[in-house]
């Protein structure tokens, strides 16, 4: 019981939760960072010729158009520096802690079971997104556009490797790799994927995102505990990421979007790919389990 209360108490939950306090602060820095010295470059007025005060007013008037137009950017460094500062974090974590971690991170993943996960992101990332735009209220949905407009700009290339890759590997770290880890040795299974959930949702900062992200959040933690590799969870993670870059990009989604027969259409299977892919992943565990 006593190791009980010193498992749970604050100074660890703390310790389990500050990964996601300090990306949030990383990609803070970096916004005002970057919107400052785009700022700087004369791109939104002669800024040579102001005063302290009149110079901070016309920054902060200007911010927030700054983070939309340079979004891509922005997002790219956060994932970077973070991704640079988390990665020999997770590191530190596998070598303090290798008997209990080698449960989880152990296994090789097979080619076969990669496409799985390709499929599964391919599938439900869409396939959720869709689902919840249906919610058909104009400020969430006025929130949700400017933040994928935010996210979804900029040349492909940069975007792919930011959104698709960087932004994977770096939250993956984060949540899955960190934070469930620790709390996973602190509470039950369906509690700490709860509380990362609720975490990798709330640090979203938009209703629909935040309730994307929280039901990827319970996929990807299936998949981790299936096959106990960060990997599967990189790959879904990065696909489903991909499919909204590309489709964005290419117009797919103002296509589909323009007749909601063929929106109800392609939503229905993906949701019913992404439930037959799991359902079969589950049965192969625990046939696994029983043979």
């Amino acid at each position: 019981m006593n190791k009980m209360k010193q498992d749970m108490s604050f100074n660890n939950i703390f310790r389990a939760l500050f990964p996601a306090i300090l990306y949030m602060l990383i990609s803070s820095m970096v916004e005002v960072t970057v919107c400052l010295y785009i700022f700087l470059s004369g791109s939104y007025g002669d800024v040579e010729t102001t005063n302290g005060l009149d110079f901070f007013y016309m920054f902060s008037e200007n911010i927030n158009d700054m983070a939309v137009h340079y979004g891509y950017l922005i997002t790219f460094f956060s994932a970077l520096i973070s991704a640079v500062i988390f990665f020999p974090i997770f590191m530190k974590e596998c070598n303090k802690n290798r008997e209990y971690l080698k449960a989880y991170l152990s296994n090789r993943v097979k080619g076969l079971d990669l496409i799985k996960i390709f499929l599964l992101g391919a599938s439900a990332g869409p396939g959720l997104s869709r689902l919840l735009t249906l919610i058909r209220i104009k400020k969430i949905l006025e929130d949700y556009e400017r933040v994928s407009k935010n996210l979804l700009n900029g040349p492909l290339i940069i975007q792919i490797i930011s959104i698709a890759l960087i932004v994977p590997v770096t939250e993956e770290l984060i949540y899955r790799g960190v934070i469930y880890l620790r709390l996973r040795k602190m509470t039950t299974m369906r509690q700490a994927a709860f509380v990362t959930s609720m975490i990798f949702g709330l640090f979203h900062f938009n209703l629909l995102q935040a309730m994307y992200a929280f039901l990827l959040s319970f996929i990807l933690l299936f998949v981790f505990e299936k096959y106990k590799s960060i990997t599967v969870c990189i790959v879904l993670h990065g696909t489903a990421n991909l499919i909204a870059v590309i489709s964005e990009y290419y117009g797919i989604f103002n296509f589909i979007n323009k007749n909601i027969m063929i929106y109800l259409a392609v939503m229905i299977v993906e949701l019913l790919t992404a439930t037959l892919l799991m359902d079969r992943m589950y049965y192969e565990e625990h046939t696994k389990k029983w043979s």
